[in-house]
């Protein structure tokens, strides 16, 4: 940065928050009671996964991150009454995870098999959506 300027940005901008956040997680960890921990819901769970998973190109694991994410996209939203921000968010996160299914050719490799068709199933609309927005 410029002599003179100066970030518009404070440098402990946010730092209270977050430190509270983290001391709320952290009591309840420090009980170490399991009764304090509650399960995340199996939808939030699956929506989440990818995330976690997917792994850059140029990892050895790169492929088999790609299919459980899609597996577990597609568990998410084989699931009944899902909230409208989860359903959304595993429809967003289908496509983009086909995406780089495509962009990787993975669905023309043979030993591929959990790739084929991935290029339709990218196009699927949600059955609420009318025609237009595909």
């Amino acid at each position: 940065m410029e002599a003179g300027l100066s970030s518009p940005v404070p440098q402990n901008y946010g730092e209270n928050e977050h430190k509270e956040r983290l001391d709320a997680v952290m009591e309840n960890v420090e009980d170490n009671n399991p009764e304090s921990l509650t399960p995340l819901p199996p939808a939030l769970l699956l929506v989440s996964l990818p995330a976690m998973l997917v792994h850059p190109p140029t990892h050895p694991l790169h492929a088999m991150s790609l299919y459980l994410s899609l597996l577990a996209l597609r568990r998410c939203l084989a699931l009944e009454n899902l909230t409208p921000d989860i359903e959304c968010r595993a429809w967003a996160s289908l496509a983009e995870i086909g995406m780089m299914v495509i962009a990787g050719n993975f669905q023309e490799n043979e030993e591929h098999i959990w790739a084929r068709g991935i290029d339709a199933e990218v196009r699927v609309r949600p059955p609420y959506l009318p025609q237009t927005y595909i």
